[in-house]
């Protein structure tokens, strides 16, 4: 059986939507309920000790949980009014059915006029951050969203001195965008491909018309489960590429673009990797009337290939705004 307990705040905010979406779980006992069960079934006598036993656990994995969070617009500015909705989980045991149940305590805070907010004393064995909204923002996509307590492998260390940060960006006009989503197969032989984002398609050309070059090295044999060597080239087409980690890719810088990006994965690197995920980069092209993003996944081994599986978006009128 489950229940809830809510906590409404009495300030209500006319807000859009900015969900979090969930990107970890919360670790469960149900494994080492079902094992004690069998064992139990074995042995009757033993059925309340080890139900204690599983409850005495549960029990401390309900600490009290101190949260201190901030949260700022792209430029770094602080945002006051921010309705954040949050929820806390408290596992407990159900010696019956041996299995494990959740409390879930939702409550609700408004950013001050610094943009922080604080939760203090509540007990629990994990808190999420449900939404974080404000009318005129969005929220950015790399916001964590479950921060774990008491003897989790990573725990939260909360610290008021120190919150969480919070990403928002203040929405301005949307600008008129190609986007695309490509799962390109490349020749690994060093070959040059032209991306054309206008045209979506993909060029065996170290010269034709488009926006980005790319080209991909490693060996002709390559076995599983061994390392190798790879290396990869991005190059923009009258223009250039920026890496960039930025939390939103809503505005192109305006200089600071270098003309070729250059990777390289050695076997005697001790990080070795046999691929690279979520790669971003703005770029300029066909001689600065066009800015753009994207994000690629790069395979170098591929069922014989290799994969530049890219999503991107370009604004052609020549302006910077990116955003969608």
């Amino acid at each position: 059986m489950r229940t809830q307990t809510t906590a409404q705040s009495s300030n209500v905010l006319a807000s859009n939507t900015n969900v979090v979406k969930s990107t970890a779980t919360i670790p469960s006992t149900n494994v080492a309920a079902e094992k004690l069960k069998a064992s139990s079934a074995k042995n009757p006598a033993l059925l309340e000790p080890k139900a204690i036993q599983i409850q005495q656990i549960l029990e401390g994995r309900n600490v009290p949980i101190n949260f201190y969070g901030k949260v700022i617009d792209q430029d770094g500015n602080d945002l006051p009014n921010v309705h954040i909705r949050l929820n806390v989980q408290q596992p407990y045991f159900v010696p019956a059915t041996y299995s494990t149940e959740a409390n879930y305590q939702k409550l609700e805070r408004i950013t001050d006029s610094k943009g922080y907010f604080s939760l203090e004393n509540v007990k629990g064995a994990s808190l999420a951050i449900e939404s974080v909204e404000k009318e005129g923002y969005r929220l950015s996509s790399k916001t964590k969203n479950i921060y774990a307590y008491g003897d989790a492998p990573q725990p939260h260390h909360p610290d008021s001195q120190n919150p969480v940060i919070i990403k928002m960006w203040k929405l301005g006009e949307k600008a008129q965008l190609i986007t695309g989503n490509k799962f390109w197969g490349i020749v690994p032989d060093g070959r040059v491909y032209t991306m054309d984002f206008i045209r979506q398609i993909k060029l065996e050309s170290d010269n034709a018309s488009g926006d980005i070059r790319f080209r991909m090295m490693r060996p002709a044999q390559v076995k599983p489960r061994e390392k190798f060597d790879w290396s990869f080239e991005i190059e923009g087409v009258q223009g250039g590429v920026i890496q960039t980690q930025d939390d939103f890719m809503y505005l192109a810088p305006e200089t600071g673009y270098q003309s070729k990006y250059e990777f390289s994965m050695s076997t005697n690197n001790p990080s070795w990797k046999r691929e690279m995920d979520g790669m971003q980069f703005y770029f300029q092209s066909r001689n600065g009337s066009v800015y753009g993003q994207f994000t690629v996944d790069i395979i170098p081994d591929y069922n014989e290939q290799s994969i530049f599986n890219v999503k991107f978006s370009a604004n052609f009128s020549g302006s910077r705004s990116l955003q969608p």
